[in-house]
C-alpha cells in the first residue's frame, strides 16, 4: 500500500490529525449542546419567575379588591342601620369598625346622653323631694345609667345633637 516509510508516516499523521479533528468537533458539539441546554434552563427559570410575579401581583390586587368590597359592605350595613333607626345595630357596627374617630364620637355621644339622662331624671325627681348634695350625686349617676340603658326603642330623633 505505502511505497515508503515516509508515505506510511504521512498517512499515519493524516489519520491522527483526522482523529484529533473528530475529537475536537465532538467536544465543540457537546459544549454547544450544553450551552443550548443551559440557556434553555435559565430561559425557563425566567419565564417561571415572570409567571410567579404576575400571579403574586394578581393575588394582591384581588385581596385589595375583596378588602375594599368588605369595607363597602360594612359601610352600607352601618348606613342601613342608621336609616332604619336601629341604634343598637348601628352601635354594633361602629364598635366592630376600625375607625377610631367614629368610636370616639360615639363614646362622647354616650357620655352626653348619660349626662342628659341624669339631668332629666334630676329635674323630674327635684320637684318631688329635696336631697342632700351627696345623695343627689348618687341619684345622678344611677339615674343617668338607667336612662342610658332603658331608653325607649321607638324614640324618634328629629335633629342631630352637636357634640363637637
Amino acid at each position: 500500500k505505502f511505497e515508503s516509510r515516509e508515505d506510511w508516516m504521512a498517512g499515519r499523521a493524516e489519520e491522527d490529525r483526522r482523529k484529533r479533528y473528530d475529537i475536537r468537533a465532538k467536544f465543540v458539539e457537546s459544549v454547544l449542546e450544553r450551552q443550548a441546554a443551559f440557556r434553555q434552563h435559565w430561559k425557563d427559570q425566567r419565564d417561571l419567575m415572570k409567571k410567579l410575579c404576575k400571579e403574586i401581583v394578581r393575588k394582591v390586587k384581588e385581596k385589595e379588591r375583596e378588602k375594599q368590597r368588605e369595607i363597602e359592605r360594612e359601610k352600607k350595613a352601618r348606613l342601613m342601620a342608621l336609616k332604619s333607626d336601629n341604634i343598637a345595630e348601628y352601635r354594633k357596627h361602629i364598635q366592630d369598625s376600625k375607625n377610631e374617630r367614629m368610636k370616639e364620637v360615639v363614646a362622647k355621644m354616650d357620655q352626653t346622653m348619660i349626662k342628659l339622662g341624669g339631668k332629666i331624671n334630676r329635674q323630674t325627681a327635684g320637684a318631688e323631694a329635696q336631697q342632700t348634695i351627696s345623695a343627689e350625686e348618687a341619684v345622678d349617676t344611677k339615674a343617668a345609667v338607667e336612662y342610658a340603658f332603658h331608653m325607649p326603642n321607638n324614640e324618634v330623633i328629629t335633629e342631630q345633637a352637636s357634640i363637637l
